[in-house]
């Protein structure tokens, strides 16, 4: 995982916990494909693209954001792999398992459906 994605996703978790409403991020292709599946999950309110910039709307429930519970697992030093048959083993308990494999960005439930695996990059 690269600097502009570990950066993602520090601004995301800074402005969830000092309730901004939004950010601007700049624009990469994965960074896209991340807040993408972010929109697609429900953690994320909405998305503009203005130039090359990405302008991310944080969703709020009760004045809380699950982007908070963010944690971030895999580095550029320390990377967590999973082959398809570990994957089984993971309980998906209302926790949003992001991997990283060869077809893009996915769920755990996309990859178990998929039978990929891939890096795992946060939980939240």
């Amino acid at each position: 995982m690269g600097i502009k994605t570990v950066e993602l996703l520090l601004k995301l978790k800074n402005a969830a916990f000092v309730k901004k409403n939004f950010i601007f991020v700049n624009y990469n292709k994965f960074n896209f494909n991340l807040i993408l599946l972010l929109y697609k999950q429900g953690y994320l309110q909405s998305y503009l693209l203005i130039k090359k910039q990405i302008k991310v709307y944080i969703r709020y429930v009760y004045n809380f954001s699950f982007i908070q519970n963010i944690r971030i697992v895999s580095s550029s030093s320390r990377k967590f792999f999973f082959p398809y048959h570990s994957l089984c083993y993971l309980q998906n308990k209302m926790r949003l398992f992001c991997f990283s494999t060869s077809f893009g960005i996915h769920t755990l439930l996309d990859c178990k459906k998929y039978r990929i695996g891939g890096l795992l990059l946060f939980i939240c």
